[in-house]
């Protein structure tokens, strides 16, 4: 693949700038006075050698795969990523200029400021998937925790000490305000928006890597009936923990939406095709057995499976496998319900 495709030189941006930032790390460590401080800026300047070692992976990995389906503007980013330098170039000249701990904590916090892009999240889970992006995520959390409890505790003047709490407020924002925009309230998995965001790596890493993707539309036989003699509530409750037995009987790699209703969309990558009844079998068995309900509840399920191979966009594949999953769902409700039938 050619170096100069917007992806190659987001990288290259994006990999100069942790460099950057693991310089800057060490040099504070290498002129800090006091070894708590020492050991603050060495702990940090670790965090980002490793965040570099990973970008650069990802680099090199991505250099010899063809990326022509990611949903993100990589070139608007591009954009945004090439004006740091020179922001960041001002606030290193006011250090440079005093070198005391009030202005190296406001450059670290410039630095984590503008390192903090969700558009570089959502790529790492496109490249390596959701569970190393999470850990990843987790990881800088930690990173800017541990840079903000410095900063309350050490003696800086009370602009720095309010920019390091007004940066940890804004990142705990971001965080609660994306998790509400994906997560259904009443049952704590994911909504529709969120079953996006999560199977869209899934459908990318599975076309990279030439897999299986499987789709399970679970809904909840004669769900009315249940509003109707024991109301709402009581619905209410049946959702909750229908949505948590499906959670707790699958891996935590695999997606769990409520799609509509009392009909949950559930994800599996990878996957095997002729495990896709064995895993619907178990499902329609947790829910007869392990629900604590005063009444008797099943599920009716269709499930479809595609290979990373098909020649279809992210979209139309997740559409196609949708509806293949839905019209097995109409078969099995038709046969009886609360049994599972797999597409062909």
């Amino acid at each position: 693949m050619s170096t100069d495709t917007p992806i190659m030189s987001l990288l290259d941006l994006w990999t100069g700038l942790y460099r950057r930032a693991w310089e800057t790390y060490r040099d504070f460590a290498c002129r800090a006075d006091s070894p708590s401080l020492r050991a603050l800026w060495n702990e940090l300047a670790d965090d980002e050698a490793r965040q570099l070692e990973d970008w650069e992976r990802l680099r090199a990995e991505t250099s010899a795969v063809p990326l022509t389906e990611i949903c993100i503007d990589l070139e608007a980013l591009q954009a945004e990523l090439a004006q740091l330098p020179a922001r960041l170039d001002s606030l290193q000249q006011s250090y440079l200029q005093h070198r005391s701990p009030s202005q190296a904590f406001l450059l670290a916090l410039g630095l984590e400021y503008y390192l903090y892009r969700p558009a570089l999240f959502e790529l790492r889970r496109l490249l390596e998937g959701t569970d190393a992006a999470n850990a990843a995520e987790t990881r800088y959390r930690e990173h800017l925790d541990r840079l903000v409890a410095a900063v309350e505790h050490t003696d800086v003047t009370p602009e720095v000490g309010l920019l390091g709490e007004a940066i940890h407020r804004l990142w705990r924002l971001s965080e609660q305000i994306s998790a509400e925009a994906l997560t259904d309230p009443l049952t704590g998995v994911l909504n529709r928006r969120g079953l996006e965001v999560a199977v869209k790596p899934l459908l990318f890493l599975a076309r990279r890597n030439r897999q299986h993707i499987g789709l399970l539309m679970a809904d909840m036989d004669d769900f009315k009936q249940v509003n109707d003699r024991h109301g709402h509530l009581e619905g209410d409750r049946a959702l909750k923990a229908v949505a948590y037995n499906l959670r707790a009987a699958l891996r935590s790699s695999d997606v769990v939406c409520r799609y509509g209703g009392e009909e949950f969309l559930l994800a599996l990558m990878p996957v095997r095709p002729d495990s896709l009844t064995r895993v619907a079998d178990k499902l329609l068995a947790t829910v007869r057995q392990q629900l604590d309900l005063p009444y008797h509840l099943t599920l009716s399920i269709g499930a479809a499976c595609g290979r990373g191979d098909e020649d279809l966009s992210p979209g139309a594949w997740l559409t196609d496998l949708i509806g293949r999953a839905d019209a097995a769902l109409l078969r099995a409700k038709a046969a009886g319900k609360d049994c599972a039938i797999v597409a062909d």
